[in-house]
């Protein structure tokens, strides 16, 4: 299976940017979208992109398997609401969004091998993605916090391309 990961790291980036520190972000001090909150004993101020890229293959891309999802849009949009969002909170969004569509999957946020099962082998991935952004544009209206509401729906637009 291709490595995508390069492309969707390079789009993640285009998305969260360079280097912020707003007082009202819980995530606190934050470079190419890597947050002081997550990331307690990374200097962010100096954060090499490198070093990013390493972190969000370890802790986002590894970690929540999205190296196994054979759909490369599927992929960057896991992998995006991961970074963004409680990562287990992700999953379940997902396995909830393969269930709409007659998975029947625990919904217990593990990417485990029924989960990769239907979302590698369903005939229409497209229709995957698309009930996934709609759980997560769910999560993101219900939270309350306008002032981000339009970032996170960007996040969640899916026009990831190979």
């Amino acid at each position: 299976m291709k490595d995508y990961f390069p492309q969707i790291f390079d789009y993640l980036l285009n998305i969260e940017g360079l280097y912020s520190d707003d007082p009202d972000d819980p995530g606190s001090e934050t470079k190419y979208g890597i947050s002081k909150a997550s990331f307690p004993d990374e200097d962010i101020a100096n954060l090499t992109k490198a070093r990013a890229e390493y972190l969000y293959r370890k802790n986002y891309w590894e970690r929540y398997r999205c190296n196994l999802i054979q759909s490369p849009l599927l992929a960057a949009e896991v992998f995006v609401a991961v970074v963004n969002v409680n990562g287990a909170k992700v999953i379940k969004y997902l396995q909830t969004a393969c269930n709409n569509l007659g998975a029947g999957l625990k919904v217990d946020g593990l990417i485990g091998p029924a989960t990769l099962d239907f979302i590698n082998n369903f005939r229409h991935s497209k229709a995957i993605v698309a009930a996934f952004e709609g759980e997560m544009y769910k999560h993101y209206c219900n939270q309350g916090k306008k002032k981000y509401i339009s970032g996170w729906l960007i996040r969640n637009d899916g026009d990831f391309e190979v």
